[in-house]
Formats: structure tokens, sequence, C-alpha cells
């Protein structure tokens, strides 16, 4: 799956964890009838990456979509998602 727009915001590379487990994200905005902002998450060397984009340039991102379940101490359970790139172009 993909999704094209324009950067508006990169984050800073966090480490969490105790295995240094590195993540970024950018944010694009879609070039829809109805315009969306979508944040998409890097991990390991492509948090780094992603750092030498510039805001306002144009992307291609290539996406995964996954989701996890996790239970409360309360017994409550949600689902949390989230769109992971994995590959991107920019210019399109």
């Amino acid at each position: 799956m993909e999704i094209k727009g324009t950067i508006v915001q990169i984050t800073p590379v966090q480490t969490v964890g105790k295995n240094n487990f590195k993540k970024s994200s950018i944010w694009i905005e879609t070039a829809d009838q109805y315009p969306q902002t979508i944040e998409i998450e890097f991990v390991k060397e492509k948090a780094d990456e992603i750092q030498s984009l510039s805001i306002g340039s144009n992307i291609t991102v290539q996406i995964d979509i996954k989701g996890r379940k996790w239970t409360n101490p309360d017994g409550l359970t949600r689902v949390f998602n989230t769109i992971q790139g994995w590959k991107y172009a920019s210019d399109f």
C-alpha cells in the first residue's frame, strides 16, 4: 500500500527500550479533495535516514499497517494501530 503527500513535519529520532530501538516519523498531508494529515513511523536505520528529508517535499511512501492488542491491569482491552513506512521516493 502507498500514500502520497507533502511532508509537513519530521520528528527527531527517539531511542526507546533496553535494546536502543530507534524510531522517528514524518507527517504528510495528502492532496485529496479532503486533505488528511497522516503520521508514518519509520524504525531502525530508516529512522535516521528520514532525517535528511525536507519539509515541503512531495513524497510517496510504501506502508504497512500494524496493530496490536493490549489489556490494562483492570482488564480493559484496546487495539493500537501504527502506519509504518518501509520505502519512500521523493518528488512524485
